[in-house]
């Protein structure tokens, strides 16, 4: 057991994240469908990452249900998964008609790199816009109300990646997607950005004890995000970014204090009168004031401290 535990601790994030994006560029080369390899790499991570959380888990309890997992469920499958299958070939048709339309040389983007290169410029590309419109949803109030759904899981897990409103998912995509696709990003550099967005974001959430040392300067890994999810302290706000963190560092936002220190709690405060159900999630946006649920959006952005 002690082999497997060190696995998942040290070696599972990074041989399925690097591992899986170099497999998705063979398989999509020898012209497998990108949908496909997206999806069957995310089911792959998935299991990958469920038995983790029974070898390793970082929190006990947060293996045992909250009454929350057909919640989860409904919203990694509806809210996210499908409002993004239905809304992103919109948005992607949107940005290159507007990357046309003003007149955008499609050699701004460096079509001669290595494809890891390109991976990393999408990324790069990306997590700018992500950053902005991450950190906009915890400083702005109507923003925060579509944002609060995802911090109102009582526990962090593989599934509860997809708990977001269908219309917070929409902003994010409208900011992610067209950032990359102005500098005039390929199919394929595209393609590979959906296949390490989805197996990061499964790594993100989970509830694995990982350690990953130095990569925890370049991706927005568990050990960071859990601190994103703290009920309280400048955790809650910092450490805005989706795959990478490189953007928290530049503007003073990344948060990791030592090792072995773990947030108190994590949600927000209000969060016990927030609903539990799908439906109710869905409506709890258009009910209320900005804060009637918590003060993230009221409360100012510190300088956040890094760490190791």
């Amino acid at each position: 057991m002690r082999p497997l535990r060190a696995f998942y601790r040290y070696v599972a994030f990074p041989l399925c994240f690097f591992g899986g994006v170099w497999l998705a560029h063979g398989l999509m080369a020898r012209g497998h469908a990108p949908g496909l390899v997206v999806s069957g790499l995310a089911v792959v991570t998935a299991v990958v990452v469920i038995i983790g959380e029974q070898v390793l888990p970082y929190a006990a309890a947060w293996n045992r249900s909250h009454r929350d997992t057909l919640t989860d469920l409904l919203h990694s499958t509806l809210s996210n998964g499908g409002v993004s299958a239905l809304v992103r070939p919109a948005i992607l048709g949107l940005a290159a008609w507007l990357a046309t339309a003003v007149e955008v040389p499609w050699s701004i983007w460096p079509t001669g790199w290595p494809w890891p290169l390109q991976l990393a410029l999408a990324l790069t590309a990306a997590e700018f816009a992500h950053y902005w419109i991450h950190r906009g949803m915890h400083t702005v109030g109507w923003l925060w109300k579509l944002h609060a759904i995802h911090h109102s899981a009582p526990r962090l897990y593989w599934l509860n990646a997809g708990r977001s409103h269908p219309l917070a998912v929409t902003v994010i995509l409208l900011f992610d997607l067209p950032a990359m696709l102005l500098l005039g990003a390929p199919d394929a550099a595209l393609a590979m950005y959906l296949v390490a967005t989805a197996i990061h974001g499964l790594f993100q959430h989970c509830n694995i004890d990982l350690r990953l040392g130095p990569l925890n300067h370049v991706f927005s890994m568990a050990e960071l995000h859990r601190w994103h999810h703290a009920r309280t302290g400048p955790g809650a706000f910092a450490n805005y970014g989706g795959n990478l963190i490189i953007w928290d560092t530049v503007f003073g936002t990344r948060y990791l204090p030592d090792a072995g220190i773990a947030p108190d709690a994590i949600g927000f405060e209000g969060d016990e009168a927030y609903p539990t159900g799908f439906l109710g999630q869905l409506a709890a946006p258009f009910q209320g004031d900005p804060n009637a649920f918590g003060q993230r959006a009221a409360a100012p952005v510190e300088r956040a401290p890094t760490g190791p």
